[in-house]
């Protein structure tokens, strides 16, 4: 076992601890910890993100996400063969600072498609122009007039900073974020409709209250080969970098945007078991060389509804996991 292992394991240790791996997680996470160990590079960090469903089956999911900031250690030999080309193209990317403003990642649908090719993404924040060639590497040219299609009819002052690909998801579209990113970016409802997604009044305010968050947005999208967004979407709201007040906590608004979407229906009251899941604290790692310790941190980072047909059905919690080993005990 490396060491990336460990430090994952104790992220599901911390995850599922106080009964939350029956009440709010459905599974002991050893399918998860066995699924993002093929994904994760060798190295004395690992970086995570669980995503849980807040109605219907219990379940979690996992993305492994990589960025340069602390090296690049190795794949295992087991994993994804497009992961591996994704992981070593970021990885030889000739200039630093591509590589140091983007991220990849890898995600395992554990519910539905468990045994089939992994999601994969491209964090391109401000490099656009890596999208292309991210398309390219895995495959997917057909895509690449499709991406240049939506971005070039985005609504006036939004944009796109993640781009990703499902192949084992039924059709294969290409999944894209879009938010405001200027003052005069065009009003949410107006954007709405010129991406010709139809809202009901009840929706759009629902949607309104959840994008006007202290922390932003994102719109999910589909998009099909001709450019054009699914009537189908997402709304992510994030919850981590909340401002904190004396009156005013993180929990606060993560509870207030959890009541909203048990309240549409989109979600029980199994959110609840999320009270007290945040921690960020350091520990000793036994049978390692040296004094080597773990930083650990993990937190409630944004929530998700997802809407078909103009209607709230399903919420989702996502829940960031960073942990770091080092012998520098002033870390």
């Amino acid at each position: 076992m490396n060491i990336s292992d460990v430090l994952f394991g104790i992220l599901c240790g911390w995850l599922g601890a106080e009964g939350r791996d029956k009440s709010l997680l459905g599974t002991d996470m050893k399918d998860v910890w066995q699924t993002f160990a093929h994904m994760t590079p060798d190295r004395d960090c690992v970086h995570a993100y669980f995503e849980v469903p807040l109605l219907g089956d219990h379940g979690c999911d996992v993305h492994c996400s990589v960025n340069s900031y602390e090296g690049l250690g190795s794949l295992p030999a087991d994993a994804d063969a497009s992961w591996a080309k994704l992981y070593s193209w970021y990885a030889g990317l000739d200039s630093a600072e591509m590589r140091d403003h983007m991220t990849v990642g890898a995600t395992v649908d554990m519910q539905s498609y468990p045994d089939v090719q992994p999601g994969l993404y491209l964090v391109q924040r401000d490099k656009a122009e890596a999208v292309v060639p991210f398309l390219e590497l895995l495959g997917e040219q057909r895509l690449v007039p499709a991406w240049k299609t939506f971005q070039k009819h985005l609504p006036l002052g939004w944009e796109t900073t993640y781009t990703g690909l499902f192949p084992g998801r039924a059709n294969g579209l290409l999944r894209v974020n879009a938010h405001p990113a200027r003052e005069n970016a065009m009003e949410f409802a107006d954007a709405l409709t010129s991406l010709d997604i139809p809202l009901g009044a009840e929706e759009l305010d629902l949607c309104r209250t959840l994008a006007e968050g202290p922390t932003g947005f994102d719109l999910q999208l589909d998009v099909d080969e001709s450019g054009k967004p699914a009537g189908d979407f997402s709304l992510e709201t994030y919850l981590e970098g909340a401002p904190v007040s004396g009156s005013y906590q993180k929990t606060d608004y993560a509870k207030r945007v959890f009541s909203l979407m048990e309240a549409c229906g989109a979600a029980d009251d199994r959110w609840k078991h999320l009270d007290g899941i945040d921690v960020s604290k350091r520990i000793a790692l036994p049978g390692l060389p040296g004094n080597t310790s773990c930083g650990i941190s993990l937190r409630i980072y944004s929530a998700k509804l997802r809407f078909v047909k103009g209607s709230p059905i399903l919420a989702k919690a996502y829940l960031r996991g960073d942990a770091k080993a080092s012998t520098d005990q002033r870390c």
